[in-house]
């Protein structure tokens, strides 16, 4: 869409118009201020008019997306997707690795799912719909096959597997010569209290992800930089 502006630094001003488009906005107001006072409002314009947003809150690596919404008049023209691609060339060279969210409404995952947003895992225990999609550099584990490594990481989806039960996914440890750091950080959307095997120089050590770095404060997926 052209004349089209993406604002990283909207105003109270704006935030008045966007109020005034009379959709439920009374019980995510708060929100959307939060946002703005953070400096995580991200506003898309048209002709000096505000015709999308995303509020977002930065977490440690990632931006959890609380809202997301375009002006009725101006829905299906690819402003969404537009204001998602800024974002990802913001952050590209950031610390940030991913977006994450809930659908509300739940129809609005058949969006996300078009712009590469992909659902948690099963048995994340989150009754809503979780989707993330990940735009930094790391690396994913891969559904659990054949093929064998002699460090790599091990993550079953629950927290206690039964004794003979295999792991549903793997990821390779590579590291930076001389180093406990990996050469790509592991980056996973899954539940904190899963059960993980670490394999390490011939060392096994079988724990849960929220015990392998008990300093650490991200809860919302697996991030592994060192090991």
């Amino acid at each position: 869409m052209e004349d089209l502006e993406i604002d990283f630094k909207p105003t109270f001003d704006d935030l008045n118009q966007i109020k005034s488009w009379g959709s439920n906005l009374d019980s995510n107001f708060s929100t959307i201020l939060q946002s703005l006072n953070s400096s995580d409002l991200i506003v898309a314009k048209y002709k000096n008019e505000i015709v999308s947003y995303f509020a977002c809150s930065k977490k440690e690596v990632t931006i959890f997306i609380s809202l997301a919404e375009t002006k009725k008049e101006f829905q299906k023209k690819g402003i969404a997707g537009t204001i998602l691609k800024t974002l990802i060339t913001h952050f590209k060279s950031s610390h940030f690795k991913a977006f994450y969210l809930y659908c509300s409404p739940q129809e609005s995952q058949y969006f996300w799912t078009k712009v590469g947003f992909k659902y948690f895992p099963k048995d994340s225990d989150h009754r809503k719909i979780f989707m993330y999609k990940i735009f930094g550099e790391v690396k994913s584990p891969e559904v659990c096959n054949d093929v064998q490594f002699k460090d790599y990481i091990e993550i079953w989806d629950k927290e206690w597997p039964d004794k003979n039960e295999t792991p549903k996914w793997i990821c390779e440890l590579e590291f930076k010569k001389g180093s406990n750091e990996l050469l790509k950080p592991i980056l996973f959307f899954g539940n904190c209290k899963w059960q993980i095997k670490v394999v390490k120089n011939n060392t096994l050590k079988i724990l849960r992800y929220k015990e392998l770095d008990r300093n650490s404060e991200i809860y919302e997926c697996f991030y592994i930089p060192i090991i």
